[in-house]
């Protein structure tokens, strides 16, 4: 009996080739699989809301106003805006913490045998009566070596150059036979007198040490300096500070010899 025909189907894979790699064949399939209907009224209109939205952001920018200008106006309405509502920080306060690590405590010695000689001079230039002790520095009764020193003086010094050049009163150092100064991180230290200027009272002071983050004081030009403006001193009045006092300038131009 006759065996019907078989006839394979035109939707049936054709062969593999042996020879050909398996991923060019998975490749190959997943590229016939990908097809896209452009007939779909779903991918149509997605198509439209991307181009709308393109379209919409291209308009934004080029309708979009530029910035205004910031004015002067606008700047002084915020300034006084802050005034009015804020807490601003003391000037002074400000003042104090950017010099304070250039401030420095000087105190001034001499030895006890001086003393005693100035003393005796003294006690014979008011026929006998003996002088009235003017502080520690007079006070020479107490036992002790003439060696001995006795703090004469104590004030305040300004550092000027960050090599340990100090800037003083004349008074506070004038007749001295030691100086030691003593820096805003407790470092304590020899001092010598290298220039004065008695006419104004100053002296300046070269320290042996000095700190390892030594910051000297801002200099300035006093050109520009008038009466009423805000000044503010710090220092060790009667050895106690290092302390602070605020006001204004005085005057200008004035000098007064002491008797």
């Amino acid at each position: 009996m006759r065996r019907p025909a078989l006839y394979s189907s035109s939707r049936s894979r054709p062969p593999v080739d042996e020879a050909q790699p398996e991923p060019a064949v998975a490749a190959a399939e997943t590229t016939r699989r990908v097809r896209f209907d452009f007939s779909s009224p779903r991918l149509l209109w997605s198509a439209i809301l991307l181009l709308a939205i393109a379209l919409g952001v291209s308009l934004t920018v080029v309708v979009q106003p530029p910035p205004r200008r910031i004015t002067q106006d606008d700047i002084d309405k915020a300034v006084l805006r802050t005034i009015a509502t804020k807490d601003l920080p003391s000037e002074y306060a400000k003042a104090y913490d950017n010099v304070r690590p250039s401030v420095v405590r000087v105190v001034s010695y001499v030895k006890k045998s001086r003393v005693k000689e100035a003393m005796e001079k003294a006690h014979a230039g008011l026929k006998g009566a003996k002088p009235k002790s003017l502080g520690p520095a007079l006070d020479a009764t107490d036992d002790g070596k003439d060696d001995d020193e006795i703090e004469q003086g104590v004030g305040t010094g300004v550092v000027i150059v960050d090599k340990g050049v100090i800037l003083t009163n004349l008074h506070v150092v004038s007749g001295s036979d030691h100086v030691k100064v003593t820096f805003f991180d407790g470092l304590e230290s020899d001092a010598a007198i290298t220039g004065v200027q008695p006419e104004n009272d100053l002296a300046v002071l070269q320290a042996s040490k000095i700190p390892d983050d030594m910051i000297a004081a801002t200099m300035r030009s006093t050109a520009d300096l008038a009466p009423g403006d805000k000044v503010m001193a710090v220092g060790f009045p009667f050895g106690i500070g290092p302390s602070a006092s605020g006001g204004v300038v005085s005057g200008l131009k004035r000098s007064f010899r002491s008797p």
